[in-house]
């Protein structure tokens, strides 16, 4: 699965115990523009115990979301500006003993939420678009993104050298407290709750969501399915184009 479906959809979550609530729901009007709202949270504890886990030697949270509470509207705001996409809300959110956040975004091109998220929950390679099927349908599935270049190969060589340790090298104290902070984050293992609501402006022709209700796919994981669902939550929907305003570049063969 690639990294930015990590970012949309929160694969990864199920790598770091399973122990975070994600719900999105994205809305797609006739222009190809929309809305998507984003609830991200997890208990205090885990929270805490991701930033711990991340900041030890050899860490396994490279490729994890970051803390909600590393997450800020300035934060959100710049990576929004730069794609066109304006933050509608966001709230955070500290209740019964939780982390986490709320927003909205309003987006001219499906491919600029990827961008946004991608930016600001970790990064990826891919991303959603839209894509015209060339019989006057369209098909919502994932595209590479257009990102940054990279940092020049001397520097990546460096860095990757500097950051990596290998479990050998770590101390027996930084084993034992790795071990415990992971225990801390399986304990919460039956909190998984993640759902995913894409809605689209034509009548849906094929889609690969476990449910659909009219012109909305929905997924839903918890701890009861997350092995069964986790290689499902790539969408594909393809929809039609009757009286759509969509512009959108030709699907690849």
């Amino acid at each position: 699965m690639t990294r930015a479906l990590v970012v949309l959809f929160a694969v990864s979550l199920l790598m770091v115990g399973g122990c975070m609530k994600i719900h999105t729901d994205t809305t797609i009007e006739k222009d190809g523009s929309g809305t998507a709202t984003l609830h991200f949270s997890m208990a205090q504890e885990v929270s805490e115990a991701m930033e711990e886990l991340s900041d030890m030697p050899n860490s396994q949270m490279e490729d994890a979301p970051p803390s909600p509470t590393a997450i800020t509207r300035d934060e959100v705001e710049k990576a929004a500006a730069m794609y066109g996409v304006k933050v509608k809300r966001f709230e955070k959110l500290t209740d019964a003993g939780r982390d986490g956040f709320e927003m909205e975004l309003a987006f001219k091109r499906l491919a600029d939420l990827s961008h946004v998220l991608a930016g600001v929950m970790g990064g990826g390679e891919e991303g959603l678009s839209l894509f015209s099927t060339g019989d006057g349908n369209f098909v919502l599935t994932s595209a590479k993104l257009d990102l940054p270049d990279e940092p020049d190969e001397e520097f990546e060589v460096e860095a990757e050298a500097d950051a990596t340790v290998s479990p050998e090298d770590m101390s027996q104290e930084d084993m034992q407290k790795s071990m415990a902070v992971m225990q801390k984050m399986m304990a919460h293992m039956n909190e998984l709750d993640i759902l995913m609501k894409i809605t689209v402006p034509g009548d849906v022709i094929e889609s690969n969501a476990p449910q659909v209700d009219g012109r909305t796919s929905i997924w839903k994981i918890d701890s009861t399915n997350m092995m069964e669902q986790q290689g499902e939550l790539e969408p594909v929907i393809k929809f039609s184009g009757k009286g759509l305003k969509i512009k959108a570049p030709r699907q690849a063969e």
